[in-house]
């Protein structure tokens, strides 16, 4: 059972590496290495916040904003700084700020579900409403290494 679940991880992880449409693919890794995180959960962070649209920007209905891949929101600004806030637009830089993120809510509430769900909201019910979304993106994309898997033999 290890096994296969560590092949599924490589895997999904040669495909993220090897979209062509994603030439970013290499920062999931990266990122995942530098915050401990794994990096098919950062994948289905970015999938449900952006599509996987490193330009993708969300105004939202108290005046804030969410930029890039990771949709990192506006409040975090200062805390970031200018010049951090300034390379938001580079995918690596966003993921790796969304790793960062994620991994203050692991440190806050323990690696689980409520964690994920932290890096959406720290409000209840919403926070759970979105952990439910990135545990069926997971799921997802879990099933699409088992079929790649399964391809392959």
């Amino acid at each position: 059972m290890k096994g296969t679940c560590k092949l599924a991880t490589i895997l999904s992880c040669i495909a993220i590496c090897l979209n062509p449409a994603m030439g970013y693919g290499f920062c999931f890794e990266e990122a995942g290495r530098i915050y401990n995180l794994p990096p098919t959960l950062l994948l289905s962070i970015a999938r449900q916040e952006s599509n996987l649209k490193p330009d993708a920007i969300n105004r939202n209905l108290n005046g804030s904003y969410d930029f890039g891949l990771m949709q990192i929101n506006s409040s975090w600004a200062k805390r970031l700084g200018p010049e951090l806030w300034s390379q938001l637009g580079d995918p690596c830089t966003n993921l790796k700020v969304g790793a960062w993120i994620l991994r203050q809510c692991i440190n806050d509430y323990g690696y689980g579900w409520k964690a994920v769900g932290c890096y959406n909201s720290r409000t209840p019910g919403k926070n759970e409403r979105y952990a439910q979304r990135i545990a069926a993106q997971l799921a997802n994309h879990s099933m699409q290494a088992s079929l790649t898997q399964d391809g392959a033999r």
